[in-house]
């Protein structure tokens, strides 16, 4: 396996017969020989459904599937056009189960553009747009994803994917404040089958709009959350314990239910919600002047890796937030150094180019004295922070 770049480059100088074999060959590399018939098998160090798994794999992985789908639907040929439209819906679900959303908002984006005109499709293609829309919900882009939910047809739909749609409206409107709205998606998603886990998470989002201000909400909460873990539901069971820790005040009873998180998410393989507790545990301890003990510490750098490749702007500056006061502490220029540099430039990336100033100031604050005394050397590091924050500083080097 190469990086794209490489690849790319290399290819412009073959002949279509030779690119067309190599590709077909990269195909089966990636997703294995079967991969025509949407039984997809990555090698073990390229799995698409693992968070572990590195972005640039997922970027050559995606540039292939985004080609055959060209090629495809180039020749007019209606098998060749529904295997590569197989493939895309079989991608597509491995990135969701690896909770790579941001590649999958990218990939899912441009294949429904692709396949725009595309006939004969449709219930792969609206497959893929109720994932796009999943994965622009839990990217935090709300009204993204409610207004692509509202354009699938029930009709379209087997009634699962109809059930998680219209969840997904209901958790779309509730963040963007839209109450009545959630309220009527989420009856309408019990109303299909009141006894599928869709049902028990809309029945907690009709149970946090009715418990506002009442004095027995928590106790109704996690009886839901207690009837949620026991049926097997723990991502359900998680959302409601990290609703209950965001409301409490007192300081053990957080953290004894950020372990039932964590205990919860190593029997249910729930890494996004075990992220969400570890980053409020951790900020609050921060933010108390006390550093991370090493296992949070390792918890943080995990959270801030996958966050920094995701579109999740908001848990991402919690992430960093919560690193850059545990180095502050600690004194730990280098590691401040290095961290500016990653989220000032994924900042950067996301248009939000004065996010770094405070840090910028503050870190060269911290390293003034250092660099003044030739005690800290001038690297890649401090030459990024200089270009960032307009500022100019003899760097001295050791001998």
């Amino acid at each position: 396996m190469v990086r794209r770049p490489v690849r790319e480059y290399l290819t412009a100088y073959l002949s279509s017969d030779a690119v067309e074999r190599l590709n077909r060959q990269a195909l089966a590399l990636y997703f294995g020989e079967h991969w025509n018939t949407g039984a997809i098998k990555p090698p073990r160090d390229a799995r698409f459904d693992e968070r572990s798994c590195e972005n640039w794999k997922i970027d050559n992985a995606t540039l292939l599937v985004l080609r055959e789908a060209k090629v495809a639907i180039a020749t007019g040929v209606d098998s060749r056009i529904a295997c590569a439209t197989t493939l895309a819906q079989s991608y597509c679900t491995a990135l969701a189960n690896g909770d790579h959303y941001g590649s999958l908002i990218a990939a899912a984006t441009e294949l429904l553009a692709i396949h725009k005109d595309v006939i004969g499709q449709e219930h792969r293609l609206n497959l893929i747009k109720s994932m796009l829309g999943r994965a622009l919900r839990m990217s935090g882009c709300w009204a993204d994803a409610r207004d692509i939910l509202k354009e699938l047809k029930d009709d379209d739909l087997p009634k699962t994917e109809r059930r998680r749609n219209l969840l997904n409206l209901a958790l779309s409107s509730e963040s963007l404040g839209e109450m009545d709205a959630a309220r009527a998606y989420a009856k309408q998603c019990i109303d299909l089958d009141k006894h599928s886990r869709e049902a028990l998470q809309s029945k907690t989002i009709l149970l946090k709009q009715s418990t506002a201000g009442d004095p027995d909400r928590k106790v109704k909460l996690l009886r839901l959350a207690k009837l949620a873990k026991k049926r097997g539901a723990t991502v359900i069971a998680n959302n409601l314990l990290l609703t209950c820790m965001d409301e409490s005040d007192d300081d053990d009873e957080k953290e004894m239910l950020g372990e039932q998180v964590f205990s919860n998410a190593s029997d249910g393989d729930d890494h996004y919600n075990a992220m969400r507790a570890a980053l409020h545990l951790c900020q609050k301890s921060v933010n108390q002047g006390k550093s991370l003990a090493l296992a949070d510490l390792t918890r943080m750098i995990g959270a801030y890796q996958y966050l920094l490749d995701e579109s999740m702007d908001a848990l991402f500056g919690i992430s960093h937030n919560v690193l850059w006061k545990h180095f502050s502490l600690i004194g730990d220029t280098e590691n401040l150094l290095r961290l500016f540099r990653h989220s000032s430039f994924k900042w950067q990336l996301r248009g939000k180019s004065g996010a770094d100033t405070k840090y910028a100031t503050e870190v060269i604050s911290l390293i003034g004295d250092q660099t003044r005394n030739g005690i800290m050397r001038s690297t890649r590091e401090i030459a990024y922070l200089m270009v960032r924050s307009g500022h100019t500083m003899k760097l001295l080097t050791n001998p």
